[in-house]
Order: structure tokens, then sequence, then C-alpha cells
């Protein structure tokens, strides 16, 4: 999906492809120039895992902060590990693509969406299989829990949004009104509403009690690829990619207050598409990622500033997540490696 974007980009541009991209301030702070590509001399990194055969396409963290859980398009969805770096289980062996997947906030569920529309969604502590869904007629790109883990939101390529519940096999409730394919997904911070994120203007919104679709204060004018929310700050974050007057494309971060939309920050973090956000409410962080830039970026919250790039990947990374604690940062790669990154104590608990 990504890559055909920017196959895409590379055909409009051609040999301009490497001229910098703009760079759009955060509304509360200072301008300054798109980071560039920086030498990979070095990593960085507090570890690495050779975790898939293809890329790495999510990471997730457990609660407690002990173990990864990765899923790749070899099809393969694995617990890691973290202190080891070592595999715990395989939950799903080679098969279909596994093109997103997501764990409950107290991590006793994880569910990986497949290319061929399904599903499957297990038990972590006793580590077996609970449900299967077909989901899609298409690849599901994004999915996602609601804060209490007994609704599942899915979305894809065949354009639909459907909620399901995790216990029994309720038909899904479905959430029409969408025309594009939906590359993320995610609850509202309070739960009350669904949001989804493709292609237009902006996060398209529904209420989840009726399914009615809700007037999106989210405006966001190219494609979105990525959300992210904050239950404690009461903030959506969408990463995407979008263009300007010119043609040219940046990958846009914008971030809104959920209680009454304002838009609090707009900016650019990497040139072309920004493919994965990460929220720290413990140290007030956001992390993001690019597919066309290997280094993950920190950014404050509060103040919009750098506070740190993490250096070691040699290729594009797809998906980051943050422990609960902040303490601890996973990242997945195009290479199918997974980094692990100690956030520095002087970041956390702000």
């Amino acid at each position: 999906m990504i890559q055909r974007f920017i196959h895409q980009i590379a055909r409009q541009v051609g040999r301009c492809l490497p001229i910098a991209v703009s760079f759009v301030c955060l509304v509360f702070s200072s301008c300054g120039d798109t980071p560039g590509p920086q030498p990979l001399t070095r990593d960085f990194s507090n570890g690495t895992i050779k975790a898939h055969t293809g890329p790495v396409t999510a990471v997730l963290v457990t609660p407690d902060g002990k173990q990864i859980i990765s899923a790749g398009r070899d099809g393969r969805l694995v617990i890691w590990d973290v202190a080891s770096k070592t595999a715990v289980v395989e939950l799903l062996g080679k098969g279909d693509q596994l093109r997103s997947a997501v764990i409950t906030g107290d991590g006793k569920f994880v569910a990986a969406g497949s290319e061929k529309g399904i599903v499957n969604v297990f038990d972590l502590e006793n580590r077996k299989p609970i449900r299967q869904i077909n989901a899609g007629n298409d690849s599901i790109l994004a999915v996602a829990f609601d804060s209490k883990g007994s609704l599942l939101i899915s979305g894809g390529k065949d354009k639909q949004v459907k909620a399901w519940t995790i216990a029994g096999d309720a038909a899904p409730k479905l959430y029409e009104g969408s025309f594009d394919r939906i590359d993320a997904t995610s609850f509202s911070p309070d739960d009350k509403q669904i949001l989804a994120g493709s292609a237009g203007i902006g996060i398209r919104v529904w209420r989840l009690s009726d399914g009615k679709p809700q007037e999106s204060h989210f405006q966001y004018n190219g494609e979105i690829y990525c959300l992210a929310t904050s239950k404690d700050r009461g903030l959506i974050v969408a990463g995407g990619t979008a263009g300007d007057v010119k043609g040219l494309h940046d990958g846009k971060v914008k971030t809104w207050r959920y209680a009454d939309g304002k838009e609090l920050a707009s900016f650019a973090p990497h040139r072309l598409v920004t493919s994965s956000v990460s929220i720290s409410t413990r140290n007030s962080i956001l992390a993001t990622a690019s597919t066309t830039d290997s280094v993950v970026r920190l950014w404050d919250l509060d103040s919009g500033k750098s506070v740190g790039s993490l250096i070691g990947h040699t290729k594009g990374v797809n998906s980051i997540c943050f422990s609960s604690d902040g303490s601890l940062l996973a990242s997945g790669a195009e290479d199918g490696t997974i980094k692990i990154w100690n956030i520095h104590p002087s970041l956390n608990a702000k």
C-alpha cells in the first residue's frame, strides 16, 4: 500500500525525488528544515530481534513491558521476550500475510488482520485462539480494541468499517459512509465514537451506539495511514501523506484535542509519508516513524520540540509502540527486524 504510493510519487517527480520537502512547523514551536537522511554508521538501539523473513507490519508491547508481539508479511504472529530477545511462542505460523495487529489495554487479547480478510483473536494468558473472524473480502489494514477489550473494529481495502464482539459470534455492526480504503482505525478517547483514517479530507467519525456518521472536526488533506489516541490527555493523532500546491508530498502529522476538535499541531517529521505514531502519556512524548526513513523520531507533546532521534534501523520503519510506562519503545522495519529502545529516564514522568 505505502510502497505503491511511493512508486507513484517517484514516477511523478523523477529525478527530483531527493529534493527536500519543506517542513511544516508545529503550531506551538519554531519552524525548521525537514530532517534529512542521516548516515547510519552505528546502531544505538538496546537490542535487535531478527523477527521475520519479510517486513514487520506491526509491533505491540505488553502492559508490563516484558514482551513484544510482532506480526509480519511472512504470516507469523510471535511473542518475544524483551530481556533475552528470543521467541516465547509462535501464535501463528507462516501463512497469509498479516497486515495489522492490536493488543488490549490490559494485555488479555491480541488480534491480527490478514491479507485475505481474516482476523484471528488470541487469549494471551492461555496463548490460544478464541475467535477467527471473516472480516472482509480483502486485506484487513487496521484493527483496534475499545478500552474494555470487548469490542474490535476492523477496516481495510474493502472500504468498510465493522465492529465485532469478542465474546460470542454475533454478526458485526457495519459503519457505512466511507468511500476509500481504510488504512487506520481507532476508538475515540471516551469510547463513544469510532474513527477511521483513509484518503480524503480527514478522519471519518461514527457514533458507536447507533452507527450514525458524525461531523468530523479532524481535517487532514491527504491520506491517513496511522491513528493514535490518548485517553488520559484526550488527544487524537494522525499521520500519513499530504501534498501541497506544487504536488510535493510530506509525512504530515496532525494532533487535535478530542473534546472540541481544536488542532494543536501540524508538522512533517518525515519525507513523503509517516507510517506509524505512538503516544507515551507518562512522559508526554510522541514517536513517529516512516517507511521512507530509518530513523524513529521523538517529539514533546507539550512544547512541540524534537527530543530525540532513535538511530539503528537500516531500512524504513512500519510500526512503533511505547510500553505503558513509557520506558521502552519497540519498532519494526521493512527488513524484518525489531529494535528495542530504552527511553532515557530524563524523558520519563514529566
